[in-house]
């Protein structure tokens, strides 16, 4: 193992990167300059929930749900450099997938979204592998927390299984989504 940044951040060799976050580690993934946690957080602080109804859920693939609120709580436990995204490094995923029009298969994960049209729901081009986290288990979604910037005002990332866009909105702090970590590679 070769130490990377820090006590908390390591590579495995082979160009896999771990880093630790709270309790847990993480594998990362580097996509256009940034370097991002392959899966949603699953650290027990602040307010968190599971994914209801939903037969594939563990906490180790999917995360938890967290309340807007607890973003401070997570922050305090991120490695030196980690944030929590911001609208900017969302755009950036985004932009660097093909765009809103056809970057967004390219960060689904290829299993577990559900399919009403029999059409193809992911391509995980990049190993980023983002799954379906909702709090009604539907399997149709993900709603993604974002840290409000410059770049968009908006608190929730949101991918649709169906669409080939990407959709902002404003979510009340009570609202259980999931978070990821992310920083400058």
């Amino acid at each position: 193992m070769i130490l990377m940044h820090g006590a908390n951040s390591i590579n495995r060799g082979g160009g896999e990167a771990i880093v630790r976050i709270g309790e847990n580690i993480y594998s990362t993934v580097t996509i256009n300059g940034l370097t991002w946690t392959k899966t949603n957080l699953r650290e027990k602080t602040g307010t968190y929930t599971t994914i209801a109804n939903d037969p594939l859920y563990t906490i180790d693939r999917y995360g938890y749900l967290y309340s807007y609120a607890s973003k401070s709580s997570l922050e305090s436990l991120l490695p030196e450099g980690w944030r929590l995204p911001t609208g900017k490094d969302w755009m950036n995923l985004i932009n660097y997938s093909g765009g809103n029009e056809t970057g967004n298969p390219k960060v689904k994960a290829t299993t577990d979204w559900k399919n009403t049209s029999g059409a193809k729901i992911g391509t995980d081009d990049f190993g980023f592998s983002l799954l379906p986290a909702s709090t009604d288990g539907s399997g149709l979604r993900t709603y993604m927390w974002s840290v409000p910037d410059s770049t968009r005002s908006q608190n929730r990332f949101s991918v649709d299984w169906d669409g080939t866009y990407f959709f902002w909105y404003t979510d009340a702090p009570s609202y259980r989504r999931p978070w990821r970590a992310v920083k400058d590679a």
